[in-house]
């Protein structure tokens, strides 16, 4: 071990570590965090993706092709761009 007490020989310093050292608790509880903000982001990367691909398909489906969709859609379309 060097003078900082990390284990020099590979592998994590953590195994020379007490379980109740107050440093080691709080490295194991950013790392939690972080791999929660981790798998959080990736989450919304879905959904957000999902919902992109979603907006794609037709936005009234139940809607029969008529002349009064086609306007409306237009019109839509117009004003929104």
């Amino acid at each position: 071990m060097n003078q900082v007490g990390r284990c020099t020989k590979g592998g994590s310093h953590f195994r020379n570590r007490a379980r109740g050292d107050a440093s080691f608790d709080r490295i194991r509880l950013m790392k939690t965090i972080r791999r929660r903000n981790l798998v959080t982001a990736a989450l919304v990367g879905v959904v957000a993706f999902i919902a992109a691909g979603s907006r794609a398909a037709d936005p009234l489906p139940s809607w029969n092709e008529t002349s009064t969709k086609k306007a409306i859609l237009e019109f839509v379309e117009k004003v929104t761009n």
